[in-house]
């Protein structure tokens, strides 16, 4: 499921010839759960930073003309939670979240709190990294602080630099906006369940099915972690061993890096080249069988 604020987007979305299989898209703004009915201009939860405006993209998009052209009049959307939306479609699990609003999303994840709690494997939301003090604002430290009190851990953060407009430096794509040098302003925050953690049951609460067993490994894997999907695996061997070759997907998950080798190969392998100390070789070689 998709949400945008404009509905002309909504529509070419859900006529695109490649749209996924079963995806849908909603004219529907997000909402934080004590937002009401304020535009977000209004919203106390909003961030005050005034970084991206010293920056060299926002000096390059006034130049450009991009904040004059008029937009057109846009019907308002309706508004609602993550958590009233799943309630509406009936949806009893969500997998993974993903946010990206210009500058709401910690307001809008305090909308899905039951289903953070309850459902939610794994989110990658976009955090401003400075920005005006205060619990309701959307820095990265007070979504850090919602997430882990959820039983989420911090995987990775691709930030994103700003450079200032008296020092211009050169922009990462055709868009004026990231720079390839200056202080990193905002970030891309990849949250999930480390469920692989030998306390994460009693630490939490949280008690993964089989299904969010397999679909949190899915999940590590997709998104480059590959040993903390094994790491699942593993912990959960003798309960997946009963209608999976547990052995098997190991050796799918083990880097090709050094060759081919199963994982009971790979884990030989580093157990021989550290205890020869030939550390740094490790993973840098191939090995011939």
């Amino acid at each position: 499921y998709g949400f945008d604020l404009e509905k002309d987007e909504i529509t070419r979305l859900n006529a695109a010839q490649d749209k996924p299989k079963g995806a849908e898209f909603f004219h529907i703004k997000l909402v934080g759960p004590n937002d009401g009915a304020n535009d977000y201009g209004e919203n106390p939860d909003a961030p005050s930073s005034d970084i991206i405006e010293r920056s060299s993209g926002y000096k390059a998009c006034n130049m450009l003309g991009v904040f004059s052209v008029q937009q057109k009049k846009q019907i308002q959307p309706q508004e609602m939670t993550i958590d009233e939306f799943a309630q509406q479609k009936n949806l009893s699990h969500v997998d993974f979240i993903k946010t990206d609003t210009d500058g709401h999303d910690f307001s809008i994840l305090k909308g899905a709190a039951s289903l953070l709690n309850k459902t939610v494997l794994g989110l990658q939301v976009e955090c401003a990294i400075n920005g005006t003090q205060s619990e309701g604002s959307n820095l990265w430290r007070n979504t850090d602080k919602l997430l882990q009190s959820n039983g989420f851990s911090l995987f990775d953060m691709r930030v994103f630099r700003y450079s200032r407009a008296v020092m211009p430096r050169a922009f990462e794509s055709p868009d004026p906006a990231q720079t390839e040098k200056g202080q990193i302003s905002w970030c891309d925050a990849f949250y999930f369940r480390d469920i692989g953690a030998a306390d994460y049951e009693t630490r939490t609460g949280f008690i993964p099915t089989l299904e969010q067993i397999l679909k949190q490994a899915s999940l590590l894997e997709f998104f480059g972690f590959p040993d903390c999907a094994a790491e699942i695996l593993i912990k959960y061997k003798n309960e997946l061993s009963a209608f999976m070759n547990v052995d098997m997907a190991l050796n799918a998950l083990t880097p090709q890096d050094m060759g081919k080798l199963t994982y009971a190969e790979y884990i030989g392998v580093f157990d021989h080249m550290i205890k020869a100390k030939q550390i740094y070789p490790f993973g840098r070689i191939k090995l011939q069988k």
